[in-house]
């Protein structure tokens, strides 16, 4: 693993290590072994274990399946890749039940049942056979139990809670496509056999199914499909078969079953039986590329797992959460952390559109500055089971939806679940060899119900480690105060959290939608847009409006004689011209940008006079090497109007030079040897807005000498390219189907022109399109 020269750095500085910040291979040292889980071995869930990409937007990231979406070290990069930079160290799912009703009386887990305080009576899901042998399997109180991912720190994450459902490969994945065979030279290496999660775009990544009839076998997608949200459909509020919510959606499915493998730890937790199945969604479109959605559907399978004889538990007042590690940045793109920061980052969280974020205070890290807010935002919760009193004047009622109903900061180095205060000098809790605290379940689980009753006997450091008062000294113990914790750390933190919802009662056989997303921007402005976009996306079943279908691209290298060198044509079909947004149903395509790239398509053009930026300065595109659109007849017949120039919505980006539409460029700016990538995009007019006209009638008055006006009146005028009152409210810059950046989108191809072509991506025969120029 890189930068192992670091903890050689930290031994003979320990003195002052207590003062420093964390780096990310002390918190994450992940040690896989690619190898051997490419390999099948049935009952043990590592060999389960997969990755895909979210790799469609300008935030992206890999994704994992045990838990943990997003890890940090070398095998899971990138870890929240926006523009230069990588964000997320770790985003882990949490759940956590009580072990006894609240207001019991403090009780130590491991107790035997008749040596617990007097009229004290645990839930049943928390009583179990004690985990010391020399007990016989007598019943003891094993307390709270957290399900989580992030603290182990052991070689192949041998000891958490979540992990990937057992089967998975060949059940939830095909098992025959890798990392590498996909994204090898993008993300990872070109050897790298980690297997691939189903992924949209990627049929051979779905399991097989078999057809008795025929004998053949086939590609079947294990997730679920988009919503139809046309009110008018039939089908509406039902799975639209073959047409996948997002541009690139990846699904998984993971669950605790494996909770209670003590292997280095005898303080562990236990199994709760609950599987969580998830898609994650992942957007080209510029109103959504700076956001990655996730649709968890958790369910309570503990009468599967077989708990309770198979009967399953009931559980009350239990959370869902997660723990958040951002470093702002975690690594430059290409996996570089040196010179970075992260002990001057400071956190928030907006309770209007239940999201919490990280950012860096002073704006500088290793030089670096113009650093992006990462956040994470609630968009469908459980509803509350109990009355809530969140402390800072808003109560959530009995079967209200919760909300982010807790936030909490804690110093890495205190985590909830480590014996002592740690430093970079020593050992860490988790790592299968230093102790951990024999009440990191219940701590665990005081942070996400923000209990603080009994504290002290637990330990009398909980309270100021993990529940941060304001200015005056009040806590509040839902949320810890932003303005308290600024005035003890003025220079910044190394920000970690816990978020959580709850409480809910979850009985066997429930679904609880807890669904949420990963959000960037580039101010606290432009991250508040997006969370608001992201809310709205939710609000229409993530369909949001689409741009229109790529067009299939197929290059050839040709020869000039003349001139003795080399040209490529490109060449694409006219399916985009017909494409229909899934949300409106309007065909409203526009043109087609055709973009070159000398870097496999990292960037597509040159950085210092090629890329675009919208009006705050922040990068939005690259200028494309051609560009065709309807003319302006065309336009008139189509729309009613003439379409060219600046977006008004979006003026940086270029509705077209009504140029007339064509479906091949000619690029004779290349060499013999070098490879070229290129990308044909479609893009469509974007959407108007209705005009609002006040019309009234009018009389003439002799006694006035003037015309008396009267019966006003407001008239809608709708746009002729918007003309349903459904959308007739909304306004929406242009929208461009995104570039790619493997051979597998339809629109992307890479060439290394020759006398004799080589490399070339053929995708299509393109035929003659009537009234165009080109093939």
């Amino acid at each position: 693993m890189k930068f192992k020269y670091v903890k050689m750095l930290i031994i003979l500085i320990s003195a002052t290590a207590w003062l420093m910040a964390v780096p990310p291979e002390i918190k994450y040292p992940r040690y896989f072994s690619p190898d051997g889980l490419a390999k099948s071995q049935n009952g043990n869930p590592l060999f389960d274990r997969a990755r895909g990409y979210a790799d469609q937007g300008k935030l992206q990231s890999a994704i994992l399946n045990y838990g943990s979406f997003i890890d940090w070290g070398d095998d899971n990069s990138p870890g929240g890749l926006w523009g230069n930079f990588q964000y997320i160290a770790n985003v882990s799912f949490i759940m956590g039940v009580p072990g006894a009703p609240p207001g019991s009386p403090p009780a130590e887990p491991k107790t035997k049942l008749n040596k617990l305080p007097a009229g004290f009576s645990p839930y049943p899901w928390a009583v179990r056979p004690s985990p010391n042998p020399s007990d016989g399997g007598e019943l003891v109180y094993w307390g709270a139990t957290v399900s989580e991912s992030w603290m182990d720190r052991t070689p192949n994450l041998v000891q958490i809670d979540w992990d990937a459902a057992v089967g998975s490969k060949g059940k939830i994945y095909s098992g025959e496509v890798t990392a590498g065979d996909i994204y090898g030279g993008i993300y990872t290496r070109e050897d790298d056999t980690y297997p691939l999660l189903a992924t949209s775009t990627i049929p051979e990544s779905w399991p097989k199914a078999y057809d008795e009839e025929t004998g053949d076998e086939y590609s079947v997608w294990p997730g679920w499909w988009a919503i139809d949200t046309d009110i008018a459909s039939p089908t509406y509020g039902q799975e639209v078969p073959d047409r996948f919510v997002s541009d690139v959606d990846i699904y998984l499915e993971f669950d605790d079953a494996f909770a209670g493998r003590a292997i280095m730890n005898p303080d562990i937790g236990y199994p709760t039986g609950t599987k969580v199945y998830a898609t994650v969604h992942s957007y080209g479109r510029s109103y959504a590329e700076d956001v990655i959605f996730i649709t968890m559907k958790v369910v309570n399978e503990s009468d599967k797992l077989g708990l309770n004889e198979g009967l399953g538990y009931d559980y009350e007042y239990a959370y869902f959460g997660f723990y958040f590690d951002v470093d702002a940045y975690s690594a430059l793109a290409n996996g570089s952390a040196i010179g970075r920061t992260n002990d001057d980052d400071m956190m928030g969280y907006n309770s209007e559109l239940d999201y919490a974020y990280i950012y860096d205070l002073d704006d500088e890290s290793g030089g670096y500055r113009n650093l992006a807010y990462t956040a994470i935002k609630l968009l469908d919760t459980p509803t509350a089971s109990d009355t809530v009193d969140l402390g800072d004047g808003r109560i959530i009622h009995p079967g209200d939806k919760l909300g982010m109903t807790d936030w909490h900061w804690f110093d890495w180095y205190n985590r909830p679940g480590v014996a002592q205060k740690e430093s970079n000098s020593v050992g860490y809790a988790g790592d299968g060899e230093f102790p951990e605290s024999p009440y990191k379940e219940i701590i665990q689980y005081k942070l996400m119900a923000g209990d603080t009753s009994n504290l002290d006997y637990y330990s009398g450091d909980w309270k100021n480690w993990y529940f941060h008062p304001n200015p005056a000294g009040e806590v509040n113990p839902h949320f810890d105060s932003m303005s308290g914790l600024l005035q003890k750390h003025p220079n910044g933190l190394d920000c970690v959290l816990i978020m959580s919802s709850g409480p809910f009662n979850f009985a066997v056989g429930d679904t609880q939608m807890f669904s949420f997303a990963i959000i960037m921007g580039q101010d606290e402005e432009d991250l508040y847009r997006n969370a608001k976009m992201a809310q709205v996306m939710y609000d229409l079943k993530y369909q949001g409006f689409s741009p229109p279908q790529p067009p299939v691209v197929n290059a050839v290298s040709l020869w000039d004689s003349t001139l003795q060198k080399p040209y490529v044509r490109i060449s694409w079909d006219d399916r985009a011209e017909t494409s229909t947004d899934i949300v409106t149903k309007y065909q409203d395509f526009q043109g087609y940008k055709v973009y070159k790239s000398t870097d496999g398509g990292v960037t597509w053009g040159n950085p210092l006079y090629d890329q675009i930026y919208d009006l705050d300065g922040v990068p939005a595109g690259w200028k494309p090497i051609a560009q065709y659109d309807f003319t302006a007849s065309q336009d008139i017949a189509r729309y009613g109007r003439e379409i060219s120039g600046p977006d008004p919505l979006a003026p940086w980006k270029s509705l077209g030079k009504n140029t007339g539409l064509a479906h091949e460029y000619i690029d004779r700016n290349v060499e013999i040897g070098v490879e070229y990538t290129y990308s044909v995009t479609a893009y469509d007019i974007g959407m108007q807005r209705f005009a609002v006209k006040v019309a009234y009638d009018s009389l003439w008055s002799a006694d006035l000498n003037q015309y008396v006006r009267y019966n006003f009146r407001n008239d809608t005028l709708y746009a002729q390219t918007n003309p349903d009152p459904l959308w007739g409210g909304y306004e929406l810059e242009s929208l461009e189907n995104p570039k790619g950046n493997t051979v597998l989108a339809p629109n992307f191809v890479k060439i290394i022109p020759a006398k004799k072509p080589l490399n070339v991506t053929h995708s299509t025969i393109v035929k003659k399109i009537e009234g165009s120029r080109g093939t």
